[in-house]
């Protein structure tokens, strides 16, 4: 298996490239997959969103139009995860 820390993180690796051909193929095959797709990259939006507007004030943070939280697409995903959960 394959030492994590030998590269950089976000490197252009070849385990990389496979993982992203991977995702972006995986899109195509099924609701699910795409579904997954999307809550993966929003995770990731929302991760680098807090962590670049963490000194930010709170209502400017919250209602930021590059909060992910506050796109249409975002409030869509949730709301469809609520009512498959439900």
């Amino acid at each position: 298996m394959q030492n994590l820390g030998q590269h950089s993180t976000g490197a252009a690796t070849e385990t990389n490239l496979k993982l992203l051909t991977a995702i972006v193929e995986s899109i195509l095959w099924s609701e699910e997959s795409y579904t997954r797709f999307l809550q993966c990259g929003f995770d990731a939006a929302i991760e680098l969103f807090d962590i670049s507007s963490q000194n930010w004030e709170f209502e400017e943070s919250t209602s930021s139009r590059h909060n992910p939280r506050n796109w249409d697409e975002y409030k869509q995903l949730q709301q469809t995860r609520a009512l498959s959960q439900s």
